[in-house]
């Protein structure tokens, strides 16, 4: 409604909502970006129960974009200021990673769409497995994203809540880790645990 009045979507103040909690990871060294990517997902799955529910794209030139499903955290609703709590989300979660940009975090942004190309680059942004994230180099990656692909990924709000996570979306928006959300009662596993070309 903002953009059919005006135009454009600057000055939106209005409620913004995401299904998930978008990570970016850059930098000018691209395997020191890849190998905190690699730190990232290991320590979502040793340390804070992340099973399922984590897409990630190479961005087509230097970084990654590592995609949370919202209902890792226990899920979050549409607000003016969910901009603002996803950046302090981001934050807590990804923070100690070097490369990770917090810059994202604005009401207005746009991410680059998957399987568009990066006109300074000629490579495409293209979703990995985390198997292919956790074994192949960059130059693999850089090769598999010369062409559009797509991955099979299941569709958001189908994975399971992760405690820790809640926890800390929890302490973003009430200071506190007692409060209880509702467990959604899907199975999952890592993508690393399916065959090749299951999502």
């Amino acid at each position: 409604t903002h953009f059919e009045s005006s135009g454009t979507v600057t000055g939106y103040t209005g409620p913004s909502y995401a299904d998930f909690l978008p990570c970016d990871f850059d930098g000018e060294d691209i395997e020191d970006v890849l190998q905190n990517v690699r730190n990232a997902l290991r320590d979502l799955e040793l340390k804070l129960d992340v099973e399922n529910g984590v897409r990630v794209y190479f961005s087509g030139s230097k970084g990654f974009h590592v995609l949370l499903d919202a209902e890792l955290f226990g899920g979050w609703v549409p607000s003016p200021s969910l901009a603002d709590d996803l950046k302090n989300l981001s934050l807590k979660v990804m923070g100690d990673y070097s490369g990770f940009d917090p810059s994202i975090y604005d009401k207005n942004r746009l991410l680059r769409v998957p399987n568009t190309i990066n006109v300074k680059s000629g490579l495409f942004k293209v979703p990995l497995s985390i198997d292919e994230v956790l074994t192949l180099d960059i130059g693999q990656i850089k090769e598999l994203a010369k062409t559009q692909r797509e991955m099979d990924y299941p569709a958001w709000g189908d994975c399971l809540e992760s405690s820790g996570l809640q926890e800390i979306w929890n302490q973003v928006c009430y200071g506190t880790e007692t409060i209880t959300k509702k467990r959604v009662d899907v199975s999952g596993i890592w993508q690393r645990g399916l065959k090749e070309g299951d999502g």
